[in-house]
């Protein structure tokens, strides 16, 4: 079975459509998705991820990474873990 972890900035979900809150909260009330809200991605390896949050760091093994990113991307954490941008 999969393990999935949502890292969010902010300490809630916002414009989220209620469709998707939904299902969101479903997912999280079956243990098939963990979130860690207020956490920002510092550092991505090659099979694992560093979290910072509000206790310290975070450190979660990993075999992939999905990256959706708002207004305002991290390229240099991008480049540093090897995306390459045309």
């Amino acid at each position: 079975m999969n393990e999935v972890t949502l890292s969010y900035r902010k300490p809630r979900l916002v414009r989220i459509k209620a469709r998707n809150e939904e299902a969101f909260a479903r997912a999280v009330a079956k243990r098939q998705l963990t979130v860690l809200l207020e956490s920002e991605v510092s550092r991505i390896d090659e099979d694992a991820v560093v979290l910072t949050v509000p206790s310290g760091s975070l450190l979660l093994p990993n075999t992939y990474v999905f990256i959706c990113i708002g207004g305002e991307p991290p390229l240099d954490l991008l480049k540093q873990a090897g995306a390459r941008f045309p």
